[in-house]
């Protein structure tokens, strides 16, 4: 039934049709890139390019940079209530694909979702659709890793790889099979990488390590060494040694608080070097504000949150449990914490006490 002047315009905004839709072009998304025969990998093009060395070297020749398509899908993958609270502000300035909200709402079979991925959805729907798909992770991921078995457009993967990262599962032998397929396209390989350091175990470096060089190697004007660098250093920084508080650790975890305006006895001082805390909250709060001084600056509003927590002695399991995130993702951001804060590598000391104390000692808090 054609619709009239006078009728409500079915795209859902309450408006009659003539004053709506009536004389709008239709939207046209631009189509979808698809992988170049420059950018498909050969069977066993990817080389072996020696034992991995991840010293602290490796990372400071080869930085990771946060404007990548790669880096902005890892701290999205870190922060998905971001991605929420974006498309919620940009939604009330914009409505735009509100049928393919529609669609995605009603459509109630795992193939119909991932045939959406496919379809290039609008990013503002990326979230909605999301967790639509992950209410039936069991059935989904499972069929996107079989979907990623072949060149795909890249939104398909970004979204894939979002996926996958929050459903947390046991995936990461399916990932390593997918780094070492016969032929794939360099941009979701290096994707995939990311996702595998990510999520992987230590078996993961050797291939992330080929990858990466074979993309610097080929591709050293390209983004696509970001995935596997990320993965890389992901799963370098994933173990931590047990802490043994020394006496020299236990006096300068003394000295800094008492620098901070905070007296403890030497006691106290061992139980927070150990990772327990005596600090109120709101001392630690006020001590890991937001400032310019020092390295903090560079630090996320999320960053800064697992910092405090950190420095009231919350374990990893605390801090998931306090904000409502998995361990895993708690682990990746006191990662990033780390490198952000300059904490190097140290057999000596704890690199978690190590990153409060920064804190403790630099600034005056009054």
């Amino acid at each position: 039934m054609p619709i009239g002047r006078n009728d409500p315009c079915p795209c859902g905004s309450g408006k009659k049709y003539k004053k709506c839709c009536l004389n709008k072009q239709p939207e046209v998304k631009p189509a979808a890139r698809l992988a170049s025969d420059d950018d498909l990998l050969a069977p066993g093009e990817i080389s072996d390019y020696g034992p991995p060395n991840l010293i602290q070297q490796f990372f400071i020749a080869n930085p990771m940079v946060a404007t990548t398509p790669q880096g902005l899908l890892n701290h999205v993958m870190l922060e998905p209530e971001l991605m929420s609270v974006v498309t919620n502000f940009v939604r009330q300035q914009d409505a735009r694909g509100k049928d393919e909200i529609w669609r995605i709402k009603k459509t109630d079979s795992v193939e119909g979702l991932i045939q959406i991925m496919k379809e290039s959805p609008d990013p503002l729907n990326h979230h909605l659709l999301i967790e639509r798909i992950l209410e039936r992770a069991d059935e989904a991921v499972p069929k996107i890793l079989a979907e990623l078995v072949h060149p795909q457009p890249d939104g398909f993967t970004e979204l894939a790889i979002q996926v996958i990262y929050r459903c947390e599962q046991e995936v990461a032998g399916e990932l390593l099979a997918l780094v070492t397929m016969p032929m794939a396209d360099a941009y979701d390989l290096s994707l995939v990488c990311m996702l595998l350091g990510m999520v992987g175990t230590e078996m993961a470096i050797k291939p992330l390590w080929d990858c990466f060089h074979f993309f610097k190697e080929k591709f050293p004007h390209r983004t696509y060494l970001q995935g596997p660098l990320i993965g890389l250093y992901e799963l370098s920084h994933q173990s931590e040694e047990p802490l043994e508080v020394s006496d020299e650790m236990r006096q300068q975890v003394e000295r800094s608080l008492r620098q901070s305006g905070c007296a403890v006895s030497p006691s106290t001082a061992e139980r927070i070097a150990a990772g327990g805390s005596a600090l109120d909250p709101t001392v630690v709060a006020n001590l890991v504000s937001p400032t310019d001084r020092g390295p903090i600056g560079r630090l996320s509003e999320r960053e800064r949150g697992v910092l405090e927590l950190m420095a009231q002695g919350l374990t990893n399991a605390g801090i998931a449990h306090r904000l409502v995130i998995s361990e895993r993702t708690v682990e990746a951001h006191v990662r990033h914490i780390l490198i952000k804060l300059d904490i190097p590598e140290s057999e000596d000391g704890h690199r978690r006490v190590l990153a409060v104390l920064a804190y403790l000692d630099g600034g005056n808090h009054t």
